[in-house]
């Protein structure tokens, strides 16, 4: 599962534990459903560390009540997103991955809504406002796809596709354990998700349960499910990679690799132009929790 955000709220709220209120800048009617019971956190997008976490006492229209369990920072702040976990689930291989299709027809700079770690769905759906199924050919192409009778495919940003990862490793070998790249060109602190801390591969403070450094052949470890294993039907591809829909910089973009040997699972970025046989896209949509 991975945490994104569900709506912003401008209520000023001081830290604390007990019934908490938030005005949303959206309707619960038109927002993913909330329920009685679930688990959200609400975060400071100034600094998402200042957070309540708990569960709906009540949504009606643009009003949210929660019963906050737990708190972390202290204060009083108005710059509210309220997050809710996401399950992902990956599209079928035989018409859900497609290889050869670049990021960008171009290395020159993405949609502002690309520089983002979590928010894949929003990203693809920036690129693909910002220009045609030329110009962004993987964002265009998941978007395009109707699978199982949904039709809300989008290109994983680069925490989701790490979730991917370490969930659906096929390959047995040890895993990157230098630091990936870490220089981006603008920051990925938006929309409730914390900046881009960490320069060790594996790290994921937005999953759940939080991703940590890959080391050897134990993190991540050899998946479980069946139908992802070496020379299975679903396999995510070795010696290739994965585009995300995060961007890095004005050229790069980032990527998941499933190389053999020293790079397997290391995240990293690739021009964006790039579009050779190894380089692959794999859609997933994603399900409220």
């Amino acid at each position: 599962m991975i945490w994104n955000e569900l709506a912003q709220s401008a209520s000023s709220r001081t830290l604390a534990t007990g019934t908490q209120s938030f005005v949303l800048s959206a309707s619960m009617y038109l927002a993913p459903l909330v329920y009685a019971g679930q688990q959200l956190e609400v975060r400071s997008r100034a600094n998402p560390d200042n957070r309540f976490a708990g569960t709906v006492v009540s949504a009606d229209g643009p009003n949210l009540v929660i019963n906050v369990t737990s708190i972390n920072g202290a204060g009083t702040f108005a710059d509210w997103s309220v997050m809710s976990r996401y399950r992902l689930i990956i599209a079928p291989k035989s018409s859900g991955e497609v290889t050869s299709v670049a990021w960008k027809s171009t290395n020159t700079a993405g949609p502002a809504g690309a520089f983002t770690l979590t928010e894949g769905w929003k990203a693809t759906l920036a690129m693909v406002a910002a220009g045609d199924a030329t110009t962004y050919p993987a964002a265009w192409w998941t978007r395009s796809l109707t699978i199982g009778g949904y039709g809300d495919w989008y290109l994983p940003a680069r925490d989701e596709l790490e979730l991917m990862a370490r969930n659906l490793k096929g390959t047995a070998g040890a895993s990157n354990v230098q630091a990936r790249n870490n220089a981006p060109t603008s920051s990925y602190q938006n929309q409730g998700s914390w900046s881009d801390a960490s320069t060790a591969n594996g790290v994921n403070r937005h999953s759940v349960p939080a991703g940590v450094a890959y080391a050897g052949s134990a993190i991540p470890a050899l998946t479980t499910a069946a139908a992802f294993a070496q020379g299975q039907a679903e396999a995510l591809a070795s010696n290739s990679q994965y585009w995300s829909s995060s961007d890095y910089n004005v050229s790069s973009a980032w990527s998941q690799d499933w190389l053999n040997g020293a790079s397997y699972h290391a995240q990293g970025a690739i021009s964006k132009n790039s579009a050779s046989a190894n380089q692959r896209t794999r859609a997933i949509r994603r399900s409220i929790i």
